[in-house]
């Protein structure tokens, strides 16, 4: 399987499980564009919403995003803003616009005549929010939140429970601190991710290069010092530092990345629908 499919796959599986309720669905994109410009009621905008949830579904974010855009929330009916806010969250999240995705939740949740604080598609999408920021405290707060009012099975729910827990105690590398490291003795920053060789060749290399730049300017060579010693040394040095960053990334995402796949593939595959 390419990158594309299982990148439609999941969007596709997101779609599913983070389900938009549509009481009238047209039968294509071009027919509910046709029924918004036909529509001389009040209601004409429901079209777009219909239209935004057949994109999604098409895997056509861009687009859904620019329909989005287009409606005002003064003309959406009361009894269609839940549907309006999901769409717009999800048009958020599935952009890589977390914050503006949990920002459009937490503004209207508490707003009891929404209701996002009790419909499911809201309440997991937040977490699948939460889950991308790695903001794992308010993550575990939000889901047993969920699990109690939507009475998940307490197998799922306590396999979620347990791997929320592992991530909000991993210990991972700080970027800032590979980086004071790599400045102040060039070559640590390596050994902080435990490429205690590779930091051991780079300090070496700057040693080297340093003491060359130091002989060169002491026998007289300056040019010879300053062109070929000095930029050695500036190229180890920062590249040092480029690479101490890229090794904690690494090391960073080696322990995330699965622990997220795996969270977010548990908590999209939840049998809302029974609920």
């Amino acid at each position: 399987m390419t990158q594309v499919d299982s990148s439609k796959k999941e969007l596709n599986t997101v779609i599913t499980n983070v389900k938009l309720s549509n009481e009238n669905p047209a039968t294509n994109t071009l027919l509910d564009e046709y029924a918004f410009y036909s529509d001389t009621t009040d209601n004409k905008y429901i079209h777009l919403l219909d239209k935004i949830d057949h994109l999604l579904e098409k895997g056509e974010i861009t687009q859904a995003s620019k329909v989005v855009e287009r409606i005002p929330v003064y003309a959406i009916p009361a009894q269609q803003l839940k549907h309006y806010y999901n769409s717009t969250a999800l048009c958020a999240y599935l952009n890589k616009e977390e914050d503006n995705s949990l920002s459009i939740i937490q503004q209207y949740e508490l707003n009891d005549s929404i209701g996002l604080s009790r419909d499911t598609a809201a309440q997991l999408l937040k977490c699948l929010i939460l889950l991308s920021k790695d903001d794992y405290p308010k993550l575990y707060t939000t889901f047993t939140t969920f699990k109690t009012s939507f009475q998940l099975p307490i197998d799922r729910a306590s396999t979620i429970d347990s791997l929320i827990e592992v991530g909000k105690n991993l210990k991972l590398k700080s970027a800032k601190k590979a980086a004071f490291f790599s400045a102040f003795i060039p070559g640590t920053g390596q050994m902080y991710t435990g490429h205690f060789e590779e930091g051991l060749v780079n300090f070496g290399l700057n040693l080297a290069t340093l003491g060359f730049t130091a002989l060169c300017i002491y026998k007289g060579y300056y040019a010879t010092g300053i062109l070929i010693g000095y930029t050695l040394f500036q190229r180890f040095y920062t590249g040092g530092l480029r690479r101490a960053d890229k090794l904690t990334s690494d090391y960073n995402n080696s322990l995330t990345i699965p622990l997220k796949q795996n969270l977010k593939e548990r908590l999209i595959q939840l049998n809302l629908q029974s609920k």
